[in-house]
């Protein structure tokens, strides 16, 4: 994931968290978007991506938050206005979540 794709997804991070030190938000997305784009499950995910608890448990979060629906918006509305579709995210790999 390259860094402007990063920086566009950042806004709708969480990060107010407590205990135990963070997993880099970058590597757990780029672990979902491997889970959705590959249809693996989330317990064979390659620890490249970090815990896999860490990563399905942040993608529900953010999915039970509305986080989801926020990036599968920007994008749209992004790719949208960009015709080559540069994020890297289009849509559909987002379209069947909530």
């Amino acid at each position: 994931m390259s860094e402007a794709q990063f920086a566009r997804l950042e806004l709708f991070l969480t990060t107010n968290t407590h205990g135990i030190p963070r997993v880099d938000d970058r590597q757990v997305i780029s672990g979902i978007v491997h889970v959705l784009k590959s249809g693996c499950r989330w317990a064979d995910v390659q620890a490249v991506y970090g815990p896999r608890k860490t990563l399905y448990d942040r993608f529900m979060r953010w999915a039970d938050k509305g986080g989801v629906k926020d990036i599968r918006r920007a994008t749209r509305k992004r790719c949208n206005a960009d015709l080559q579709g540069s994020v890297g995210l289009e849509p559909p790999l987002w379209n069947h979540i909530r």
